[in-house]
């Protein structure tokens, strides 16, 4: 089996503004190594690792022994996968189109049915796409899309569509379901019904985990057993439950995780975002602070990436840069994210700081009294689990990724933890369960029990100050 490596220039770990080409070379024997170029397309999707995109330059050529029809008529099962797994043989013989959008310099290796982001994967945890089963490209007739990152779920389904429509040389029909309230017979009645306006039909199903259970995943795993060829099934969702259908829709499709990025990764993201989209500099605390103020979840951060190079332009430097004070002015926090903010008054061991921004969530921002608690009893486990695991020896990078502790957060919690023993943090940490617990049954004042709860962690950690 040949092994397919792409060597990466630096590119934006999103969907690109389009242009950027990028090597591949197929490694087999010697005389087999050739260079492609190969142009990024304008849709391709963060940590998109595609091996082949099926139909090449769109000339809509059929490969000998390519399979027709519905369902491959006239062909038994075993005839039908041969001829898929020759198509994809020939591609990767080719060196046809790799579509790869990344955040970061890094190579791409593919082998086998597995494809991963390597020189990235070693970075950040999380950060690798992982794809099983058939090249994700037309030539996949059931794909799923499983994970929480809704922005590359997305992505990767309009990257489909445009390899269908290369393939297909012309427009391809999108037909969508809900899991929650399609049936079963309905969706796979479209995928092998004939399609009125086009060749090739896309059949989507979102929350798609909702839609498979023990009554229709058997409707489900005989279709893939012999999938129509005139239709490509897209099943999409967070959550996807593992069974004999992953088996079977490996022989014919694809299966691509679609995981969050880790804040890390996220911060990384967005510098090359903002420099293929809008051209734009993106200061390194900047990306910080937004991936603070909005988390990883990449549609909101593009979003926002948009609406700060906008702000940034009107500066008039060359290039256009987005700083610190652009993120502080034009991305403001939630009512639910103001919250966090007083865990930060808190490690100063400032009681009287940490009561007045009490008031002013509850008062003022309207913040839910359980968030607040929440709040602060998520404080007091991390800096009885950090001082715990100190004490028993462990490091403050291992540390940090059990907690889910980064950037400034991070240091400000082991810093607190190193000023207070394990067991005065512990008893701490007990009083804010016990309060939590107080204020969910009605017991006493809730208010009154936060800002003693205030007091507590000055007392605590007042040495931190």
């Amino acid at each position: 089996m040949n092994r397919l490596k792409l060597d990466l220039g630096e590119g934006d770990f999103g969907v690109p503004a389009g242009g950027r080409r990028i090597e591949c070379r197929v490694l087999g024997s010697e005389d087999d190594q050739a260079p492609v170029g190969a142009d990024e397309d304008a849709s391709a999707v963060d940590n998109l690792c595609n091996s082949q995109a099926a139909g090449g330059e769109g000339d809509g050529e059929q490969s000998e022994g390519s399979p027709a029809g519905s369902g491959g008529v006239g062909r038994t099962e075993a005839q039908n996968t041969l001829a898929r797994l020759e198509l994809a043989a020939k591609q990767r013989a080719k060196g046809e189109r790799a579509i790869l959008a990344a955040g970061e310099s890094g190579s791409v290796t593919g082998h086998g049915s597995m494809c991963t982001l390597s020189g990235m994967a070693k970075r950040a945890s999380g950060s690798s796409v992982e794809m099983s089963g058939l090249p994700l490209g037309a030539g996949s007739r059931i794909v799923v899309l499983t994970g929480k990152e809704h922005f590359l779920r997305s992505g990767y389904t309009d990257q489909l569509r445009g390899m269908l429509e290369t393939e297909q040389g012309g427009p391809v029909e999108v037909f969508r379901f809900e899991g929650e309230s399609a049936s079963a017979a309905d969706v796979l009645d479209e995928c092998r019904s004939f399609g009125l306006m086009a060749a090739h039909k896309m059949v989507v199903v979102d929350e798609a985990d909702r839609l498979l259970n023990e009554h229709t995943r058997p409707l489900f795993e005989r279709y893939a057993g012999q999938p129509s060829e005139m239709a490509t099934l897209v099943l999409r969702g967070e959550k996807w439950n593992k069974g004999k259908l992953d088996k079977l829709v490996e022989k014919v499709g694809t299966i691509v995780k679609c995981d969050a990025l880790s804040p890390e990764r996220a911060m990384a993201w967005t510098a090359g975002r903002a420099r293929k989209r809008h051209e734009a500099v993106m200061e390194p605390r900047a990306s910080q602070l937004l991936v603070e103020r909005v988390g990883p979840d990449l549609g909101r951060l593009s979003s926002e990436i948009d609406k700060l190079a906008s702000a940034a332009a009107v500066d008039g430097t060359d290039p256009i840069t987005i700083t610190v004070e652009h993120v502080r002015e034009f991305v403001g926090l939630s009512r639910e994210e103001q919250v966090w903010s007083i865990q930060e008054v808190l490690l100063s061991g400032r009681a009287d700081a940490a009561i007045a921004l009490l008031h002013e969530l509850i008062d003022i921002s309207r913040v839910s009294e359980v968030l607040i608690r929440f709040a602060y009893v998520d404080l007091a486990k991390k800096l009885h689990g950090y001082a715990r695991g100190l004490a028993s020896g462990v490091s403050p990078q291992q540390l940090n990724k059990s907690l889910k502790l980064w950037g400034s957060s991070a240091s400000a919690i082991a810093r607190a933890a190193q000023t207070a023993s394990p067991d005065a943090l512990g008893k701490l940490f007990d009083e804010a369960v016990a309060s939590d617990f107080r204020g969910k049954t009605g017991q006493g004042d809730a208010i009154l029990a936060l800002e003693v709860l205030s007091i507590r962690f000055a007392q605590v950690l007042r040495p931190a100050r």
